[in-house]
């Protein structure tokens, strides 16, 4: 009796791809391998962006004992970015978008209120100042990220705008970043350049800014950045904040020649970790200088020669405003990283959203 023939096994894909060419076993291993590293890649790219797109909004808080801290007013817009402060003598408080260019004008309250024409005609706002006359003046980069040059706005009311005066896009070549104001007792308005490391002086009613003051030349050769710009009433001085030197230096305004009279009046020689980046500042009538130090995301008070921490956590803070009637100081979240693609992973790049809503801080400081 004949036996029917049994079934072969099939082999198995191992074996299948053991029995292979090893050139095509070479390629298969390599594409497997790629193919594994890439869904890799992926998953890791997929969970870096839902952490991105779903970080916590962080809250400031107070580095002192004495000082307490709040939210102060919430702007409306997803593009706020309020990259500058600037408050009146009734106690309202001004901040812009570098984004839009909107101007808002913030009561004593926390009431927000925007200032008509403001964005439609002013593209990026990097400062804004009040002069003693009340004429509220605001440093358009018109462009958030292509910043050449500079217009700053003369904004005498709601929905009355006209432009004070254009500064120059370039000096030769090179182009020039317009950074902060400050305005005098006479309401001389002065205007920080990064670029060329100077200070601009723009009398009102006059067709053009003329260069002022330039940073003295240092032996060591370091990079200068001279950004923020406060009003010193009680020496009759611009004071400015250096963001690469960590410095803050004294200019006053009558010397015959401002740049051999400048005078350094703190330096920051800690660790590097620790570099505080000053950017935006303001100085009261008793001559005391409130300053932020953008790369702490912190506010600070100078001391003497000691520099005292009074709140950290901010999410960009570039600049500060004191109420001396309430004994209040004001700070930004100018949420400034977001502007432009991050990366998140290597070589991938991409948008991610800011901390919303935009608000304003205030902290409430000892009598």
């Amino acid at each position: 009796m004949s036996q029917s023939p049994q079934p072969t096994a099939r082999p198995s894909m191992t074996d299948r791809i053991q029995n292979l060419p090893a050139t095509l076993r070479i390629i298969i291993f390599v594409g497997g391998s790629l193919m594994a590293l890439l869904a890799c890649v992926v998953v890791t790219v997929l969970v870096i962006v839902l952490i991105a797109y779903n970080q916590p909004r962080t809250e400031a808080v107070a580095m002192q004992e004495d000082v307490t801290i709040q939210e102060f007013a919430q702007l409306p817009d997803d593009d706020a970015y309020p990259s500058s402060l600037a408050l009146a003598e009734d106690g309202t408080l001004y901040t812009a978008s570098y984004q839009s260019g909107t101007v808002w004008a913030i009561s004593p309250e926390g009431e927000v209120t925007e200032l008509a024409s403001t964005r439609d005609q002013i593209g990026a706002v990097i400062a804004i100042e009040i002069a003693p006359d009340g004429t509220l003046y605001a440093l358009d980069h018109s462009d958030p990220i292509a910043v050449q040059g500079g217009v700053l706005w003369h904004i005498s009311g709601p929905g009355y705008l006209s432009e004070a005066v254009t500064l120059p896009v370039a000096d030769g070549a090179t182009p020039l970043f317009f950074d902060d104001l400050a305005i005098d007792s006479d309401g001389t308005v002065y205007i920080s350049e990064r670029v060329e490391d100077r200070i601009w002086r723009w009398q009102p009613g006059t067709d053009a800014a003329e260069s002022w003051w330039q940073a003295p030349t240092r032996d060591d050769a370091a990079q200068q950045s001279p950004g923020g710009l406060a009003y010193d009433p009680v020496n009759n001085a611009i004071v400015v904040a250096d963001a690469a030197l960590n410095t803050l230096s004294r200019i006053p305004i009558d010397a015959d020649d401002p740049q051999a009279a400048t005078e350094q009046i703190y330096r920051y020689i800690g660790e590097p970790e620790n570099t505080p980046a000053f950017d935006g500042l303001t100085i009261t009538a008793d001559g005391t200088i409130y300053v932020t130090a953008l790369g702490l995301n912190s506010v600070a008070r100078l001391d003497g020669d000691t520099l005292t921490y009074l709140a950290q956590g901010f999410r960009g803070s570039s600049d500060v405003a004191f109420d001396a009637g309430r004994n209040l100081l004001y700070v930004n979240n100018w949420d400034q990283s977001h502007l432009q693609p991050q990366t998140v992973f290597l070589f991938f790049r991409m948008y991610v959203p800011p901390s919303l809503p935009f608000g304003i801080d205030v902290l409430s400081l000892p009598g």
